[in-house]
């Protein structure tokens, strides 16, 4: 929906299908992310703060979660980034 029709008239049916492949990857990431950093913001963070769990196993669990968050945010910034590029 982003490229003009004359463009889209001139690429190969299996050229389209991998461009959408891509861009469902790319916001996919972008939703994950988000999905995650309302994880952190509503659990994750008040988690921390209460004694509810032994500590050691909480800090392992919340680095963890920060962790995943972290590489998941450099893949879709990476992803923004290329699609751009590739404009």
């Amino acid at each position: 929906h982003s490229v003009p029709q004359e463009v889209v008239n001139t690429v190969a049916d299996q050229e389209k299908e991998r461009q959408e492949v891509i861009c469902e990857m790319i916001y996919t990431e972008r939703d994950f992310v988000r999905d995650m950093e309302c994880l952190r913001d509503v659990w994750l963070n008040p988690l921390t703060n209460l004694a509810i769990t032994p500590v050691a196993p909480r800090a392992d669990f919340v680095a963890q979660v920060q962790d995943i968050i972290a590489a998941n945010t450099r893949l879709r910034d990476t992803l923004n980034k290329r699609q751009k590029y590739n404009v």
